[in-house]
């Protein structure tokens, strides 16, 4: 059964831009990646300083496979510079309703 994913990024607001920026170029690669069934980037409307990825994975290993290859290739560095707080992620199971 897929896994929802919610990752929550505060960015600095002088570093909102080019986290924005930095997403496009990355999205593609994750939307193609093993196990991704869909990701999509928003933007809070109360906090334009946060990013909201909405996600869809095969489970929550697959999700947790792909993190670590984003740490092992800097990416997650790289990102984390331009935070102003650690991101959050939550994990969330379907059901019927």
């Amino acid at each position: 059964m897929s896994v929802s994913v919610v990752v929550e990024l505060k960015c600095k607001p002088e570093s909102t831009s080019e986290m924005m920026a930095t997403i496009k170029i990355i999205l593609p690669e994750t939307r193609v990646y093993e196990d991704c069934e869909s990701i999509i980037a928003t933007i809070r409307q109360d906090d334009p300083n946060k990013i909201v990825l909405i996600e869809s994975w095969d489970s929550r290993e697959s999700h947790e496979k792909y993190m670590a290859f984003r740490t092992e290739t800097g990416t997650m560095d790289a990102l984390g510079a331009l935070l102003a707080v650690e991101p959050t992620v939550s994990y969330s199971d379907r059901f019927d309703a």
